[in-house]
């Protein structure tokens, strides 16, 4: 296992290289269309969408480690209400089904089990966690032959409700499943050519903790894939 700084130095090295792939696409992109060199209205409208997915990429790299900043500096505030989990899986969707389909993927919203669950929570953190999950869901699963990703809530026990994040894909091998939730950590079943840092997962249950609550891998329900389970207060404590 890399020590502190061997794990600090390699993010430095993939946050640089990851933010060069990006930046170096926008600008051949937009050299392309702005010199007229590009002329075919189809072919415009695929540079354009490939413009935008790679604005996103990059958007979502600098916020991860901004946020990751503020949470070593202890500088997130969290707001705590009740929040119908309906609600919370609807704003999900909204956010991350143009994604999905992008990344040729079907996200599937079960109803909360019961209808009324509810969650005590900080409901922009919980978008937050949901978001890596389900952008980790459409990156780790390219290959998988079932295309859905699942998002489910349910009840797990008194006073504790849970919003599980599901795929198909080729799942997290058990010796690399200690180590997701590291930061700056990228197992090694991890194909070189999948964006990203290291950071989602160990932000992910970073957030939880300050929720109160707790994030873990389980198996998946059925066959392969990895199954995320984010489980909260569902009342207010005291």
């Amino acid at each position: 296992m890399l020590d502190l700084s061997e794990r600090r130095i390699r993010f430095v090295s993939t946050v640089t290289h990851e933010l060069r792939t990006p930046l170096t696409t926008l600008r051949l992109y937009a050299d392309m269309l702005s010199s007229g060199m590009v002329t075919d209205p189809k072919q415009q409208q695929d540079y354009m969408q490939t413009l935008h997915q790679e604005a996103e990429r990059l958007h979502r790299l600098i916020a991860n480690v901004l946020d990751y900043s503020r949470l070593e500096r202890n500088r997130v505030s969290v707001r705590l209400v009740a929040q119908p989990v309906a609600e919370i899986l609807a704003t999900a969707v909204t956010t991350w089904k143009v994604r999905c389909r992008q990344a040729d993927k079907e996200l599937v919203v079960e109803e909360p089990s019961p209808a009324d669950l509810t969650a005590h929570t900080d409901g922009e953190l919980v978008q937050q966690i949901l978001g890596n999950l389900i952008d980790n869901s459409c990156k780790y699963s390219q290959s998988a032959a079932d295309r859905r990703v699942w998002v489910r809530g349910l009840a797990v026990g008194k006073g504790r409700t849970a919003i599980e994040v599901e795929n198909r894909g080729p799942g997290i091998p058990a010796a690399a499943a200690r180590q997701v939730f590291q930061a700056f950590e990228r197992g090694q079943h991890v194909d070189a050519t999948t964006p990203g840092v290291g950071l989602g997962l160990a932000l992910a249950q970073r957030w939880a903790r300050l929720l109160g609550g707790q994030l873990e891998l389980l198996p998946a329900t059925e066959g392969t894939g990895v199954r995320f389970r984010l489980s909260l207060p569902s009342n207010a404590a005291g």
